[in-house]
């Protein structure tokens, strides 16, 4: 009769402890799902905003290096067209440094339009300046420049923007 009583009470043991642990284990599992979302709203309200940033930065330098707006910076009078590709080489290449960060907090698809996009436009005034002689008159480039970005129908600064413009919509 002891032996019973021993199992009785051993069996209802289980079962409590089995409850217990089932109620706790739902309970812990509940609170660091409850974390997790407190988490990720956290980091949300505070990281949404800076990728909102990065989107405007990488616009606008996609923007300030379209060679309509590019060219529109610099007094060329009295350059030549090597002046004025140094110039405009350099212009590009140091608005690319100054965003350069911004890759962190922008998708991988859209960092690598941004990079197409400045490769493109370097290829471009490259390109045009070469059908050029070198001591021309830098009016002859920036002219060459802009028909040949005019007659280009969607262009790789268009297709960046465009891309990222949809990508930030998703926010």
């Amino acid at each position: 009769m002891n032996f019973e009583i021993l199992i009785a009470f051993l069996l209802a043991g289980i079962i409590v402890f089995g409850g217990v642990y089932m109620l706790m284990n739902r309970f812990f599992k509940q609170e660091s799902e409850r974390r997790a979302y407190e988490w990720r709203k956290q980091n949300n309200d505070i990281v949404l905003p800076i990728r909102l940033r990065a989107y405007e930065r990488i616009v606008l330098f996609l923007s300030r290096i379209d060679p309509k707006s590019l060219l529109l910076r610099f007094d060329f009078a009295g350059m030549t067209v090597l002046q004025l590709q140094q110039m405009l080489l350099q212009a590009v290449r140091d608005e690319y440094d100054h965003n350069v960060s911004q890759q962190i907090y922008i998708s991988k698809e859209a960092w690598a339009l941004v990079v197409n996009a400045r490769e493109g436009l370097t290829q471009l005034v490259n390109t045009c300046a070469s059908q050029l002689n070198a001591q021309a008159d830098a009016m002859e480039l920036a002219n060459l420049l802009l028909a040949a970005y005019a007659s280009n129908t969607q262009s790789p600064i268009d297709l960046a923007i465009n891309y990222i413009k949809n990508e930030m919509k998703q926010y």
